[in-house]
């Protein structure tokens, strides 16, 4: 499976900081990503095999490799690619999603299984009841503030430049003359912003 070659595959490390089950899953998205993009059977075992070694480096365990591996070999290659998202629908519309966004923090309990637990608070108010369900609120984590981010800055400021002066004109000769000018051989001014009317 092709790659640029400036692609240094620095995958996430599973001893970072983050919910353990974005580390646990990691495997399945790319071993997905490896049937979805390959064609043909060859070229996926190809890619398998690739993609393995991209891991294993990175620090994932060949046993949670191996079973990403033997997952996306039996999910249906139209179904990954999602050719079959409308049958599955029955021509509905998917009912829209919320997300509780809140900081990670390795001390933060299960939430997932909170909003599932009481969740029916919102079934008690007339207002909200028809608008939420047990599928319809998903845990979202944003990244908590590191060194890095500390030090550095994401935007990109163009440093500040003194004000362009105004243009001066260009001098040319004209070699021939020009009584209306008064001189010989006559001056010819060119300014860009100036129009000389007689």
């Amino acid at each position: 499976m092709y790659s640029k070659p400036s692609d240094t595959h620095a995958y996430l490390m599973p001893t970072s900081c983050h919910p353990p089950h974005i580390c646990k899953n990691f495997p399945n998205g790319v071993m997905k990503r490896v049937k979805r993009n390959c064609s043909s059977e060859i070229t996926c075992n190809e890619g398998y095999a690739e993609y393995k070694q991209h891991l294993i480096r990175r620090g994932y365990n060949t046993t949670l490799i191996d079973e990403a591996i033997d997952k996306a070999k039996s999910t249906p290659r139209d179904i990954l690619l999602g050719i079959n998202n409308a049958e599955d629908n029955n021509g509905t519309t998917p009912a829209r999603q919320f997300p509780l966004v809140i900081k990670y923090n390795p001390k933060l309990p299960p939430m997932s299984q909170y909003i599932r637990k009481y969740l029916y608070i919102l079934e008690l108010s007339s207002h909200t009841k028809h608008l939420f369900n047990k599928h319809i609120i998903f845990t979202s984590y944003k990244m908590e503030r590191n060194i890095l981010s500390m030090i550095t800055s994401n935007r990109f400021k163009l440093p500040s430049t003194p004000p362009l002066p105004p243009p001066t004109p260009s001098v040319a000769l004209n070699s021939s003359p020009n009584p209306d000018w008064g001189c010989h051989p006559a001056l010819v001014l060119i300014l860009a912003p100036l129009v000389i009317t007689s």
